[in-house]
């Protein structure tokens, strides 16, 4: 066999090897569709883009040959609106050799291990989240519980508890961006990648999602001119969005109402105590630049957080207990102290 040939068959070998490793990569053994038969339950409700998502018996979100593809099927389409897909349990582990990227698995184990009831809540994460806190509601039944909500989740949580708070005994909120993600407004015009896939994410996927849209701040001044200083831009106005290039126009007037739907600043759960999780030393984004009739996507204000959100962000505007913790926003409950202080906590917590 001559050297080239050689290195033909290694190479291909080395690449079947990695597709081999890839292609299970990820497990979810969690597809929860109803809490314990427990009086009291703890519960685990994930973020934006937190869930497993099925099409049928298809893994549509997230499997690795999507993410390593230029990728053929959005989640979204404006002539179609959202991809009709089921909530699987929440994000567990990834592995990309020799990386292990442990999104919600060692929680999940750590939860079983120490917390009475455990459970974790999966969700359609694209869907109008209140939608999805009544749907938590009734998940949650007529038990207490408990929750560990991180990031978007915790917004469900706050929703929730405007319709079932009684039922709720303590809140442990990770990452959660109270007032709204500016992060999340140059996504309806860049889209998301997901490692190189650009379709599942698309602007025009992103637009059949109600929750992209309640995760912007409520309020319209999240945004900065040329030098820093800040500026208001009337998005909350239809007319506004029509002098921009728009990814589904027909969808504009939904999307603006649903984002109208969530209060601008949330009142302190009823009956439940709060603990904040809050990630800090690593820069964040808090404002969107304009520059002229547009934005400078490239160049957003920071300020220190998580890498996602804000620390000023995620402390609740209501009383509460906090933790800090220097660990990035989606392994923020990795964090072995910050488990020790959720399970101190939820101790201190408990109804005699």
């Amino acid at each position: 066999m001559t050297a080239s040939r050689q290195s033909a068959v290694g190479s291909s070998q080395f690449r079947l090897s990695v597709l081999l490793l890839l292609s299970c990569t990820t497990a979810d053994q969690y597809r929860v569709r109803r809490a314990p038969d427990a009086e009291l339950i703890t519960v685990l409700v994930p973020g934006y883009r937190g869930s497993f998502l099925y099409e049928g018996e298809r893994r549509a979100y997230l499997n690795i040959g999507d993410a390593f593809s230029r990728g053929d099927f959005p989640l979204g389409s404006c002539a179609a609106g959202r991809a009709p897909l089921e909530p699987g349990g929440p994000m567990t582990k990834f592995v990309i050799f020799p990386y292990v990227n442990d999104v919600y698995a060692g929680l999940m184990e750590w939860g079983r291990d120490t917390q009475p009831g455990f459970t974790a809540f999966g969700y359609d994460w694209r869907r109008d989240l209140t939608e999805t806190a009544k749907e938590l509601c009734d998940f949650i039944g007529p038990r207490r519980a408990r929750i560990i909500a991180h990031s978007m989740g915790g917004v469900v949580t706050m929703l929730a508890s405007a319709q079932c708070g009684a039922r709720l005994e303590a809140i442990a909120f990770a990452g959660v961006p109270f007032r709204g993600s500016p992060g999340a407004f140059d996504d309806l015009f860049l889209g998301t990648p997901t490692v190189r896939n650009t379709t599942l994410l698309s602007p025009e996927a992103l637009w059949t999602f109600s929750s992209t849209w309640q995760l912007l701040p409520r309020t319209d001044d999240f945004f900065a001119g040329p030098s820093g200083e800040k500026v208001t831009v009337p998005i909350s106005d239809a007319a506004t969005w029509r002098t921009w290039s728009q990814a589904c126009p027909a969808l504009l007037e939904q999307r603006l109402a649903d984002r109208a739907k969530l209060p601008v600043s949330f009142d302190a759960p009823a009956g439940a105590r709060a603990l904040a999780i809050i990630g800090r030393g690593r820069p964040s984004v808090s404002a969107m630049r304009r520059q002229g009739d547009f934005f400078d996507f490239s160049a957003p204000l920071k300020e220190d957080g998580d890498g996602t959100v804000t620390a000023a962000n995620a402390a609740p505007p209501f009383a509460h207990e906090a933790v800090l913790t220097e660990l990035e926003h989606q392994t923020l409950l990795n964090d072995p102290e910050v488990r020790e202080a959720i399970a101190a906590f939820f101790a201190r917590s408990a109804q005699p």
